[in-house]
């Protein structure tokens, strides 16, 4: 992933995303007991190998036309508008878009949380995503300057997408991964609202976004990885009365919840309000109201688990067994959802420092 971030030509940014891709399938299927993992495993691997077809045959369009490898010598050639130039980066385009789970691209992904170990589910939701936008700006953006503009409504249609798709297929479920799954898919949607802006800030808030969604998303499927492995259950129905026998445990969930639901004052409010308002500046209206609806029906589906741990009864009064490791761990995401709450400056001011190099 940090080779892929740091790519900067061609051949080296498809050997590093085939790098990063291929351990990604083997620690999927890495409980290789469980046919589930196995089955999961296998479908990543097959919607994955698609997908590195697809971004190669764009590459070659990308070399064919800049006649050169380097990111620069693309950005140049992008100012000629060339069709073949432009089908290229559309195909490499799809390709990341499977990597980060954007519509239509995210076909694997519920399969692969629900069957994989938990804890690699909580560092594949957030750490491939990131180094998939990273590459993304830097071959779309990064020294390309007003041809950007082109992409501005492709993408805006693909977070569209990506948000319906995400918050309405999570409604349906009853398996907490597969409910975090899908909402991880509409917070891919979200994300894009900050990219289909092609502004700084747009950018800025963005990576602000993922930082703050790296907390509370990895901190929820921690949460999950406790009670699964108390209840032996990923089911919601294992969260009845989880506030009164584990109201620690539940209280972080809960946090972890309303950041992701994008509730005062918790670190994913300002993510969301950050990423609407530079789209507002762009005058993406109809993008930032369809965003705002979803963010309503994204907070029914939150709160279903909420009134499960708080207002429902236990079936069993023992609570639940947190190992000291895996507590810390927990306690850092929640430490860090509450504080770029409270205090989003610093995380503000970074990112528009890192963006601004990128439109100067």
């Amino acid at each position: 992933m940090l080779a892929l971030a740091s790519a900067r030509e061609l051949v080296l940014l498809f050997v590093a995303f085939e790098l990063m891709s291929i351990p990604l399938y083997v620690l999927t299927g890495f409980l290789k007991r469980e046919p589930d993992a196995v089955e999961a495993s296998l479908k990543f691997f097959l919607v994955g190998t698609v997908s590195a077809v697809i971004m190669a045959y764009g590459l070659s369009f990308l070399y064919g036309v800049a006649g050169t490898t380097q990111l620069s010598g693309v950005a140049r050639a992008l100012d000629t508008g060339h069709p073949l130039l432009l089908l290229g980066l559309l195909a490499v385009l799809a390709g990341f878009g499977f990597k980060i789970a954007a519509f239509p691209f995210h076909m694997w992904v519920p399969d692969t949380y629900e069957a994989a170990s938990t804890p690699f589910v909580a560092w594949l939701s957030v750490a491939p995503k990131a180094a998939g936008f990273v590459v993304i700006i830097r071959l779309y953006l990064a020294g390309v300057g007003t041809a950007a503009l082109i992409w501005a409504p492709a993408i805006a249609v693909l977070a569209g997408m990506t948000m319906v798709t995400g918050n309405l297929m999570a409604i349906p479920q009853q398996n907490i991964k597969r409910l975090l799954a899908y909402s991880g898919i509409a917070h891919i949607g979200y994300m894009l609202v900050g990219l289909a802006a092609l502004s700084s800030s747009g950018v800025a808030m963005m990576l602000f976004y993922l930082v703050a969604y790296t907390f509370g998303n990895m901190g929820a499927f921690l949460v999950v990885q406790a009670v699964a492995a108390s209840e032996q259950s990923d089911g919601i129905e294992a969260y009845r009365g989880l506030a009164q026998r584990s109201p620690l445990l539940a209280l972080a969930m809960l946090i972890f919840l309303l950041s992701l639901g994008g509730i005062p004052f918790v670190a994913g409010f300002w993510a969301k309000l950050y990423v609407f308002w530079a789209a507002v500046e762009r005058g993406m209206y109809g993008l930032v109201f369809l965003g705002a609806v979803l963010t309503v029906v994204a907070l029914y589906y939150y709160l279903l688990v909420a009134r499960r741990m708080y207002i429902e009864a236990p079936a069993r009064p023992q609570p639940v067994q947190v190992p000291r490791l895996l507590g810390v761990a927990i306690a850092a995401c929640v430490i860090g959802v509450v504080g770029m709450g409270l205090y989003p400056a610093p995380w503000v001011t970074l990112a528009q420092r890192v963006a601004s190099t990128l439109f100067s």
